[in-house]
Order: C-alpha cells, then structure tokens, then sequence
C-alpha cells in the first residue's frame, strides 16, 4: 500500500515519536498495532480539524463472548464520555512539535499525557463522528490481572507526571457522569463501576510488586563492596610459598 516501514528498538512512545520524524504530512495521526479503524475516519478528521488543532476519535472495544469483555467494552464506552479520558489523536504536525510529541519514558496513557500538555498549552479540539475500535481488551479476570501487572509501573509513572487530574480519574463519581452521557445500559452502571474498583485494585497491587522487586534488588555499588571485600578476605599465598609448591 506504499506504506513506509521503520524498525525502532523502542516502546511504543518512542516508535511513535520516530513515525512523526520520518512523516511527511500536513497532518499526524497515531493508530495502535491493536486497532482496527471505521473507513471514514480519515476523511472525517480532515473535516473536524478545520479551525482546530486536534481531533478527538472515539474509541471503542470490541465485545467478545465473555461478561468480563462485555463489561470492559462498556467501560472504554462510558469513560469515552468522560472528557479525563479521552485524547487527540489526530493533530497538526506544527502542533505536535510544539508540544513535545510523547513522553518516551511512558508507554501507558502517553496519549492521555499528551493530550494534557496539549490543552495546557491552549491548543484547541474538536470530537469527530469517526471511531477505531480496539482489539486486544482482556476476556477474563485473568487477563484484566495480567494487564494491570504489565501497565502498573507505567501508570505510576503517568500518575507521578499528572497527580491531580490521575486522582480525579478514578473517582466513581465521574463514571456517573459519563455514563449519563453515554447510551450504555443503566444494568451496566453498577458493574462498570465495581470493575473500575478491581481494575484499580489490580494497579495498586501491581505497583507494590515493583516496589518490592527493587527493594529487593542489590544495588551495583552494594554489589562491588560485597566483592571487594570478599577479594580482601581471601587468602592469597605469598610469592615464597608459592616457589616452595613448585
């Protein structure tokens, strides 16, 4: 499809920042490996961004057959509505060097991050009527676990940068919020809600880990003192007694 391929060694923020480079384009648009896209979303952006800097695309999930995916597809739509979790995705090329492109130390919610310095710098957005669907949402509370565990320290990370707007993030309330806005079922409500709860349950336990982990870990001056001192206490023979063995 003429499509240009680069190789990067890097996670996802630093692939993305490396696609943008190489562009050449008027505008940027950054889509996930695991997402699939509506065939109008190009042409509809193109439309939404006259007058604007960015564009907002909905993101949806696709439901699988299982409770746990059902539920996780009516979250991502709920919280779709919530304008703390959403983000630009697509956005003029002047703008996006303006504001810094990603954070390359992130590789979770670096779009949130973005969007964030986006607006703090005064850009301006527009939602369009385009949607990209994602692929790879957990089926079970298994993988919802194993998810969490993988972005836990990332989300640290992101927390760390943004405290304010992370902590408002989780609060249930603003999940009220935004499934009034949203035509998810009222039967999802309470569910959606008791899932955010666990999923941010599993964050938690996943940052906890990380922290033992490190805590546990020598450290590499630690280490070279442990040596040091081990080579001191070793006997060493002396040159005589080691002409006297020969």
């Amino acid at each position: 499809m003429g499509a240009l391929v680069i190789s990067s060694r890097g996670e996802r923020s630093v692939a993305k920042n490396l696609g943008a480079e190489f562009a050449h384009g008027k505008y940027l648009f950054f889509v996930d490996a695991d997402h699939k896209l509506s065939p109008d979303v190009i042409a509809n952006c193109i439309k939404t961004i006259d007058g604007v800097d960015g564009v907002l695309i909905t993101d949806q999930d696709i439901s699988k057959d299982s409770k746990v995916s059902r539920l996780v597809a009516s979250r991502r739509k709920i919280l779709s509505c919530d304008p703390l979790n959403v983000a630009v995705r697509f956005v003029r090329r002047e703008v996006f060097n303006s504001v810094g492109g990603f954070d390359p130390d992130l590789y979770a919610d670096e779009d949130l991050d973005f969007h964030n310095r986006f607006l703090k710098l005064g850009f301006k957005m527009a939602y369009s009527r385009a949607t990209e669907w994602h692929l790879g949402s957990p089926v079970n509370l298994k993988g919802l676990l194993n998810r969490s565990l993988y972005y836990s320290s990332n989300h640290a990370a992101y927390a760390s940068r943004n405290p304010l707007i992370s902590f408002r993030r989780i609060s249930p309330l603003r999940v009220v919020a935004a499934w009034k806005r949203s035509d998810a079922p009222a039967s999802d409500l309470l569910p959606v809600v008791l899932l955010g709860f666990l999923s941010n349950a599993f964050l938690v336990i996943g940052v906890l880990l990380n922290l033992g982990a490190r805590q546990s870990t020598p450290k590499a001056g630690s280490k070279l003192q442990i040596e040091t001192a081990s080579v001191k206490n070793r006997v060493i023979p002396s040159e005589k007694n080691g002409q006297g063995g020969a």
